[in-house]
């Protein structure tokens, strides 16, 4: 009678090789899972990154542009290119020296006097669309501006680009 305890005992003391591949099937879903969730979180976070990058070049562009419009002696408007997508803005100051806005190769570049070149976007902000109209009203003396920006970041074609129009006037003082 002991020996045929002995085998119940030995077949139900081991794991079979059913239970480990169970396990290691159960185990690989759910890591499958968890990855694809942190992925989706690291895009996410990467696009709402771009997001802000552009907005916040938004806004530093128009702020500088309108502290400089506001500030002009006059807007000069034989050598400003208007209603060109890669327009150019060239401003007269109080010392009668120049304030240059111009798109390069995808980045704006502020010039004053005879400096040099100064990029006013960074290099992972691509500026698509430099417009300017000029809205000067003779009669009133009155100098104008609307601007319409593009600008994107990120990789066309994926879920990575974000893309962002912005519009605004601007009246000389």
């Amino acid at each position: 009678m002991q020996h045929r305890g002995n085998s119940i005992f030995r077949e139900s003391s081991g794991l079979g090789l059913v239970e480990p591949l169970v396990y290691i099937g159960i185990m690989t879903i759910i890591l499958l899972m968890t990855s694809q969730f942190a992925v989706s979180m690291i895009r996410g976070q990467q696009r709402s990154s771009e997001v802000q990058r552009v907005h916040q070049t938004v806004r530093s562009i128009v702020t500088l542009l309108n502290y400089d419009v506001r500030s002009a002696y006059a807007i000069a408007t034989s050598t400003s290119i208007f209603g060109d997508p890669n327009g150019v803005l060239e401003l007269i100051d109080t010392a009668s020296s120049t304030i240059r806005y111009e798109l390069t190769n995808g980045s704006l570049f502020r010039t004053h006097g005879a400096g040099p070149s100064v990029p006013v976007t960074i290099n992972i902000i691509a500026v698509e669309e430099f417009q300017i109209e000029y809205l000067g009203d003779p009669e009133k003396s009155l100098q104008s501006i609307r601007l319409h920006l593009t600008m994107s970041a990120g990789f066309p074609g994926t879920n990575q680009f974000y893309q962002q129009e912005y519009t605004t006037a601007i009246t000389r003082r």
